[in-house]
């Protein structure tokens, strides 16, 4: 978003998985915010290898299960893979997500 695509790619490589997970949803939260969208969005660990991840919008609440391996597995595949795989498993159960409304978006909606 506000880093280079190298800087991110970096991190993707580099860093623990769930601090990765974490900077994805820190960025999720600065995209929506700046598109003046007030969504709480959080990460519920299930146990050492599931967890659920949760948007909520005004009255409407998304969430999908997930694991770690799967999270680790789009890590790897590059530095905007998870995010793709976030925003694509929301709008699959009807978040509605601006894929034009700042460079990150275009690049997470490609």
């Amino acid at each position: 978003m506000r880093a280079s695509g190298t800087a991110r790619g970096y991190m993707a490589k580099n860093m623990e998985t769930s601090l990765f997970l974490e900077h994805v949803l820190r960025c999720f939260r600065r995209e929506l915010a700046d598109q003046k969208r007030d969504v709480i969005i959080e990460k519920v660990d299930h146990d050492s290898n599931f967890l659920e991840i949760r948007w909520k919008e005004g009255e409407e609440a998304y969430f999908f299960l997930t694991n770690w391996n799967e999270i680790k597995h789009y890590q790897s595949k590059g530095p905007y893979a998870v995010d793709r795989f976030i925003i694509q498993k929301f709008k699959e159960i009807g978040f509605d997500f601006n894929h034009e409304a700042s460079h990150y978006a275009q690049i997470i909606s490609s």
